[in-house]
C-alpha cells in the first residue's frame, strides 16, 4: 500500500552504485513463460469458440429455406462485405440460382483466385453459419468471431477490475474537497460558528485527502503493472506464432516480416496504454455526472448553457477523431512497408554493396520513409487543432455559465463562486481526457484488429504437423537428443557463388560488353 518494498533499494543506491545482483527480482506473475501460459489458456479457449464448426465438416446441412447440402469449409473471407465475419463453405444437392444474393458467392468453391472447396460447378456458396442447421447436431454453437480483446480480457480481468475499485475509490474522494469549502465557507460566514463544526469539516478534508491519495498511487501502480504485463504477453504470443506459422500463410503479404516487428513493438505498446486509460471513459462519464448534478444545485438551469456550448463541438472533435483514425490506418500500412524493406536489404547487404545497388534502395527507404513522415505530419496537425478545441472548451463552458446565471439574477457570492469554480476544476479533466481517451481506443482497435488476424493465422499444426514435447532425452541407441524430426520434407536454399572477374587492361568492344 505504501511501497515500503522499494526502500531499501532505494536506500542502497543512495550508498553505493547499485549492480545486478542488487535489483529486485521479478516475481512469477511477471515473467514472460508464465505470461505466455496465461494468454495461452484464454487464447485457446476463444479460438475453440472460433472453430467449434470444424468437427461437422463433411456433415450435412440445411438452410431457412429448406434446401440441403454438405459442409465443407467454415472460416473468414478476407474481401467480401463482412471481413471480420464467419462464412460457411457448402455444396448444395441442387444447383444454386444467382438470384439467391451473397448465397451465390464462390458457386464453384473459388473467391478470389483461390479455391476453398470442392464442388460442382454452380453448386457451392459461401452464407452465414447462423442461417444453417446441422443435420443430427441441434445444439451446434455457431461460431464466435475471435477477438485479442476478450483474450486478454479473459487474462487479465481481475487485476483490471482490481484497478478499477480503486479508481472508483479516487472519484468518489475527488468530491469532497469542493464539499468541504463550501462547508467552510458557511462556517467562515456563520456569526456563531461551532468549534466541534470547525474540526469535523477540517478531519473529513484531511482522511479524504489521504484516502484519495492511496487510491490514486494503487490505480496507477496496479493499471501500469498490469499495463506490463499485456504487453509482454502479446510479444510472446506473437514471437510465438510467428515459429510455427505455414507456408501458404508466411506467402501473405499482409502478414510478412515488417508487420510482425512492428506488432511486438507497436501494436502490443496500445495494450499497455489501453490498460493505463481505460477506466478513464467510465471515470471521465461518472465526474461529469456528479459534478453537473453538484453544479446544478449551485447554479441551477446555467448550467445548461454550458453544456449545450460543450454539445457545439462535440461534432468537430468527433469528425477529426475519425480524420485520424484513418490517417493512422494509413500510416501504419507505410510502417510496415519501411520496416520490411529495411529487413530485406540488411539480409542481403552483401549483395546490395557488391552489385552497387545502395543508393538505388535508400532511394526506395527514403520514399517509403517520406510518405510515412507526411501522414504523421498530418495527424499531428489534425493533434493540434483538436487538442486546442479541447483546452479551450471548459474555459467557455465555465464562463458562459457564469454569465448565464449572473444575467438571470443569480447572486453572486463566495459560497457559490468558490465551490462551482472547484467543480469546473474536476469537470476541466473529464472534458481534457475523454476525447484523448477516445482517440486511443480508436487506434488501439486498429493495433487489436492486425493483432487478431495475425494471431488466428493457420499453423503448421493445422496442416498435420505436430509438435510434441520429448517422452525422453535419450534415444534408442543411448545418445541424448534435443529433437526428433520423423517425415519430414525439407526446403533448403543453397546460395551460389559467383565467380570473380579478372580486368585486364584491355578495353572491351561494345558486342561483348
Amino acid at each position: 500500500m505504501f511501497f515500503n518494498w522499494v526502500t531499501p533499494m532505494v536506500d542502497q543506491g543512495y550508498k553505493q552504485a547499485l549492480e545486478v545482483p542488487d535489483l529486485l527480482r521479478l516475481i512469477d506473475g511477471d515473467k514472460s513463460n508464465n505470461l505466455a501460459s496465461r494468454w495461452d489458456k484464454s487464447w485457446d479457449h476463444e479460438m475453440s469458440l472460433s472453430r467449434s464448426w470444424d468437427s461437422y465438416i463433411g456433415k450435412r446441412v440445411m438452410d431457412d429455406d429448406g434446401r440441403e447440402g454438405v459442409l465443407k469449409w467454415i472460416g473468414r473471407l478476407p474481401y467480401s462485405v463482412n471481413p471480420d465475419s464467419y462464412y460457411a463453405g457448402v455444396a448444395w444437392d441442387e444447383r444454386r440460382r444467382k438470384e439467391d444474393g451473397d448465397k451465390t458467392i464462390g458457386g464453384d468453391g473459388w473467391f478470389y483466385g483461390e479455391q476453398l472447396f470442392e464442388c460442382e460447378d454452380g453448386h457451392g456458396s459461401f452464407i452465414k453459419p447462423h442461417l444453417l442447421q446441422i443435420k443430427g447436431c441441434p445444439s451446434a454453437v455457431v461460431p464466435k468471431t475471435p477477438f485479442v480483446v476478450w483474450g486478454l480480457s479473459g487474462t487479465f480481468l481481475g487485476e483490471l477490475a482490481i484497478a478499477g475499485l480503486f479508481k472508483l475509490g479516487d472519484d468518489i474522494t475527488v468530491f469532497a474537497g469542493p464539499l468541504t469549502l463550501q462547508a467552510i465557507v458557511n462556517f467562515l460566514q456563520d456569526s456563531d460558528p461551532s468549534w466541534g463544526l470547525g474540526i469535523l469539516i477540517v478531519s473529513i478534508l484531511f482522511v479524504s485527502q489521504v484516502v484519495q491519495s492511496l487510491c490514486s498511487n494503487q490505480y496507477y501502480y496496479i493499471a501500469g503493472r498490469t499495463g506490463v504485463r499485456m504487453r509482454q504477453a502479446l510479444s510472446c504470443a506473437v514471437f510465438d506464432k510467428a515459429l510455427v506459422l505455414n507456408e501458404r500463410t508466411r506467402a501473405n503479404p499482409d502478414l510478412d516480416i515488417g508487420r510482425i516487428v512492428n506488432m511486438m513493438s507497436t501494436d502490443a505498446q496500445r495494450a499497455q496504454d489501453i490498460a493505463w486509460y481505460i477506466h478513464q471513459i467510465w471515470s471521465g462519464l461518472f465526474q461529469m455526472m456528479v459534478a453537473c448534478v453538484l453544479l446544478y444545485r449551485l447554479v441551477g438551469v446555467s448550467l445548461f448553457a454550458g453544456i449545450g456550448m460543450l454539445v457545439l463541438t462535440l461534432p468537430v472533435q468527433g469528425k477529426m477523431m475519425e480524420t485520424m483514425m484513418t490517417v493512422q490506418m494509413e500510416m501504419a500500412k507505410f510502417t510496415d512497408q519501411r520496416v520490411k524493406a529495411a529487413t530485406e536489404v540488411l539480409s542481403g547487404i552483401r549483395i546490395v554493396k557488391f552489385m552497387v545497388w545502395t543508393g538505388r534502395f535508400l532511394d526506395v527507404l527514403n520514399g517509403i520513409r517520406d510518405n510515412e513522415v507526411n501522414k504523421l505530419a498530418t495527424q499531428q496537425n489534425y493533434s493540434v487543432v483538436l487538442f486546442f478545441i479541447i483546452y479551450l472548451t471548459p474555459l467557455f463552458v465555465t464562463a458562459t455559465t457564469f454569465v448565464v446565471y449572473a444575467t438571470s439574477g443569480g447572486a453572486i457570492n463566495a459560497g457559490t463562486v468558490f465551490p462551482a469554480i472547484a467543480l469546473f476544476s474536476i469537470l476541466r479533466f473529464p472534458f481534457l481526457v475523454l476525447p484523448m481517451q477516445f482517440n486511443m481506443m480508436v487506434n488501439a482497435k486498429v493495433s487489436f484488429d492486425r493483432l487478431t488476424q495475425f494471431l488466428e493465422a493457420k499453423t503448421a499444426k493445422d496442416e498435420g504437423v505436430e509438435i510434441q514435447p520429448l517422452e525422453s532425452e535419450v534415444d534408442k541407441n543411448g545418445e541424448r537428443v534435443a529433437l526428433v524430426l520423423e517425415d519430414c520434407t525439407f526446403h533448403a536454399y543453397e546460395p551460389q557463388v559467383i565467380p570473380e572477374l579478372s580486368v585486364r587492361d584491355q578495353q572491351l568492344s561494345p558486342e561483348n560488353r
